[in-house]
């Protein structure tokens, strides 16, 4: 590694992947591959200005993931426009919803391309299956959500910890400011009345709502 400051694994233009990848090879951490370099080179190696630089190559990796997500589901969302809601299945499957992902990009980078190896696949479910993910108590008119198997999920440990946290749970529960119910699971906007209506007639309704939200 040569002396030029942008090239230094303490600036703040560090290219963390790079010594991702490359530690991946030589098993070894980032930093201490960095460190490494660094003793190679005749340098002084800066842990705490590593650590820094790493925290915000990795927070900006991060929220560029995000944009690509959201990005990604909203195109999705238009060339699937027939049954929307279970592109936020895909997501939720993969334990996207999760703030661990918030400082493991890797994790964003994999769902994304198993959403779309899905989607190649024609694996994204249509409103007939609805009725397999939620029970409609027409009671009450309430939806709740059914246990999942585990092959909807991506490990069984998601799996069980969906299941823990939501089945049985009423869905469409948390409110939007429009005024719509919005899935505090999937992260989107939807009239629950509209889900009601495709469990019924097991046709996703024209012109039913689906918004990503960026939070």
């Amino acid at each position: 590694m040569n002396n030029d400051s942008s090239n230094t694994p303490t600036t703040k233009t560090i290219d963390l992947f790079t010594y991702l990848r490359e530690g991946i090879e030589a098993k070894l951490p980032p930093c201490a591959l960095a460190r490494m370099h660094a003793e190679e080179a005749g340098e002084v190696f800066d842990e705490a200005a590593w650590d820094a630089a790493e925290a915000e190559a990795q927070a900006e990796r991060s929220r560029a993931c995000r944009r690509q997500l959201i990005e990604l589901c909203k195109e999705v969302l238009r060339e699937h426009s027939e049954h929307p809601a279970f592109l936020a299945h895909e997501v939720e499957q993969n334990d996207i919803s999760k703030p661990t992902h918030d400082s493991n990009p890797i994790e964003y980078e994999y769902m994304i391309a198993q959403l779309m190896s899905d989607i190649e696949n024609g694996e994204v479910p249509t409103a007939s299956a609805l009725p397999a993910l939620l029970e409609h108590k027409t009671s009450t008119n309430q939806l709740f959500w059914r246990e999942r198997p585990v092959e909807l999920f991506t490990s069984a440990l998601h799996c069980q910890r969906w299941n823990d946290e939501f089945a049985d749970k009423e869905a469409f529960t948390a409110r939007c400011d429009n005024g719509h119910r919005k899935d505090a699971i999937f992260h989107w906007e939807f009239c629950a009345p509209d889900v009601v209506s495709a469990l019924e007639s097991g046709e996703w309704p024209e012109g039913a709502g689906c918004i990503i939200s960026t939070e």
